[in-house]
């Protein structure tokens, strides 16, 4: 296995930082609505994560689309292609898809909440919040797109340091109208959406204002990149899809057991997604910088980053395992201050402490495989981790042995420790087969 060396993280490191900064940006936005929702009240709390999860379901079936441009864009690059010539097509493709999502969420809010047996006040909050959150596909999949395009230029510091000012901005419109201060009414959950809703529009005007010289060029629509785009995206986007997927079940199944076991959970998962962030925005930029190195047929420099990423997010999940373990109530308390909700929540937590390891690995591998333009095995052993091993696990210890919520979780910490050994085995035999293809190219 390549050597992992102090250069080598270093150079990881400094094109991850703004990476991580606007990857933990963009996730402190649904903190944030959830901490200004846990002074709030707790069905609150619970409307806005079960929503939130539901909608995480359709938003990352985009994200996940637009995740194959940064290593398409690379390869085009080593073939000597400019990035501004793909532009057009990257705004058109997240336009398009964002319209069908928009449909999807539409028929999902007229027949989806339906089918869950939720309480009558909850159940209306959840559909408001989410359809207001749903208008916010657009100005996403297109700031992402754009993000992207920037991205594989090296060119990301602006579009990150937008994310950070716009959650400084979240936080105060989400105090404002779901208290109802200076003048507006109290909405509640209704606020919290509205502010999202606004902040994205602004992060999605703010990047399309710095990429406009690029804009404005001759509209050419490439076919052929859309197509790559399609084909190394689906299956990017139907493994995130599995992964979200399976947490939302989580959060639906424990949204009728009980207020506070659904509040608690929801607080647990807000905490478990802001940690995986780090290791998320590790993994794009390994997609990125891995797909750089092999445009210009470097398989051990690949290598070299590839396990340099893993280095430092095992590095950081350690950390968040121990703050996990030993911080509960501290954690917990940033965001509630109700004691019943809190008591309830430390006991999840330590489940989520579990998997942080695992997490971190199979998230980052999974960037590191996209690099390597290697997706559509990802997609089936995130299908076996998660819907074979974890949910049914889970469901077992919840129901039948009455572990109730902890079970869930149980099943979850199984589901990204199977992840994360499977795809370290299918990253070993890559770049195997990556090295033996370069080298008989070489003696031909």
């Amino acid at each position: 296995m390549s050597k992992v060396s102090s250069s080598s993280l270093k150079h990881i490191l400094q094109f991850a930082i703004p990476l991580i900064t606007g990857q933990v940006g963009q996730m402190l936005l649904g903190v944030g609505d959830m901490m200004v929702a846990g002074r709030y009240s707790k069905e609150v709390v619970s409307a806005t994560g079960i929503s939130s999860s539901i909608f995480g379901m359709f938003l990352m079936v985009g994200l996940g689309l637009t995740f194959a441009f940064a290593p398409l864009l690379a390869k085009h690059m080593g073939e000597g292609k400019t990035p501004r010539a793909f532009l057009p097509t990257i705004l058109t493709h997240c336009t398009m898809f964002s319209a069908i999502l928009l449909f999807s969420m539409l028929i999902f809010y007229k027949v989806g909440f339906g089918f869950i047996d939720l309480s009558p006040t909850i159940a209306e909050m959840c559909k408001e919040y989410f359809w207001i959150v749903s208008l916010s596909i657009f100005p996403i999949l297109i700031f992402q797109g754009i993000k992207e395009y920037l991205q594989v230029q090296k060119d990301i510091w602006f579009a990150n340091i937008l994310v950070i000012v716009a959650n400084i901005s979240n936080v105060l419109l989400n105090i404002v109208l779901c208290f109802g201060l200076f003048g507006f009414p109290e909405m509640g959950a209704k606020g919290l959406a509205i502010a999202t809703l606004t902040n994205r529009i602004l992060m999605m005007i703010g990047l399309l204002y710095y990429v406009r010289k690029d804009l404005f060029q001759p509209f050419k629509f490439v076919k052929p990149f859309f197509m790559e785009s399609l084909s190394l995206g689906l299956p990017i986007c139907a493994a995130i899809l599995m992964e979200v997927s399976i947490f939302t079940v989580v959060t639906v199944l424990i949204g009728k057991m009980d207020v506070v076991s659904s509040a608690a959970h929801n607080i647990i998962l807000n905490l478990a997604s802001f940690s995986f962030m780090i290791p998320m925005a590790i993994g794009n930029a390994m997609a990125t910088l891995v797909a750089l190195a092999l445009s210009e047929k470097k398989i051990e420099e690949a290598k070299t980053i590839a396990m340099s990423g893993l280095t430092i997010s095992i590095g950081y999940e350690i950390m968040t395992m121990l703050i996990f373990t030993f911080f509960p109530t501290l954690l917990l308390s940033i965001y509630t201050d109700k004691l019943d909700v809190i008591a309830v929540g430390s006991e999840l937590l330590i489940f989520a402490a579990l998997f942080q390891i695992p997490d971190g690995i199979q998230a980052t591998l999974s960037g590191i495989l996209r690099g390597f333009s290697i997706t559509r095995p990802v997609m089936i052993l995130t299908l076996l981790g998660y819907w074979v091993v974890g949910l049914p696990l889970g469901a077992i210890l919840a129901y039948k042995f009455n572990y109730g919520a902890k079970g869930l979780w149980m099943g979850l910490a199984m589901s990204l420790s199977v992840m994360a050994v499977t795809l370290f085995i299918l990253f070993l035999k890559t770049t195997r087969e990556q090295k033996l293809n370069i080298e008989e190219i070489s003696v031909a």
